[in-house]
């Protein structure tokens, strides 16, 4: 059993030299029950000012947060995953928020919101990709007050940009009393063939 008020995860990357910017923000909790009063973030943000890096990814940023175990029983009060990727380099760049808690009887949370941002500067030479996506199936009883969703994905050198906001919810039943917010926007510049 774990119970906590609060609890934060965070990671943070900055390139200046000829590599890339790779942020990865993890946060795992298994425990048959886990209780979480308070809010529940998990954010990370990578920055890349020059170069390339290692196959062609001038920055990258992951948030990742896995709650529960089989059987679990999750109480959560409010959860903000965040992931976030700027470039000033070459090179692509990526930002995805995850939230997985397969295998878990039941979660209740007050308000869930996943919201990612990539921006690829106007020397970038790859594609940009943001996604937020937030999905649960019948296995689970789900008890939940509102949702937001929100992907950004920005690049004016016309090398690609994909912005992606995917909410998924299979329940015989729901009631989502502050609603659904779910918004993706995707800028690509007029420079490049993407």
């Amino acid at each position: 059993h774990i119970a906590v008020g609060a609890l934060s995860g965070q990671a943070n990357a900055v390139d200046a030299g000829a590599g890339s910017a790779r942020a990865l923000a993890t946060t795992l909790i298994v425990a048959p029950t886990i209780q979480i009063n308070g809010e529940l973030r998990v954010v990370d943000s990578a920055f890349n000012l020059d170069g390339h890096g290692a196959g062609n990814i001038g920055a990258s940023g992951v948030a990742e947060l896995t709650l529960g175990g089989n059987g679990a029983n999750v109480h959560v009060g409010d959860i903000l995953v965040a992931g976030g990727a700027s470039n000033s380099g070459s090179g692509r760049v990526n930002a995805h928020a995850l939230f997985n808690f397969a295998g878990v009887d039941t979660l209740t949370v007050q308000g869930i919101t996943i919201s990612d941002v990539a921006f690829n500067g106007s020397d970038g030479t790859g594609a940009v990709t943001a996604q937020a996506v937030f999905s649960a199936g019948a296995d689970i009883n789900l008890s939940l007050d509102a949702l937001s969703l929100a992907a950004l994905a920005v690049d004016p050198a016309g090398n690609g940009a994909l912005a992606s906001a995917r909410g998924r919810i299979t329940q015989p039943g729901i009631t989502l009393a502050s609603g659904v917010f779910a918004r993706a926007n995707a800028f690509n510049g007029s420079g490049g063939a993407g």
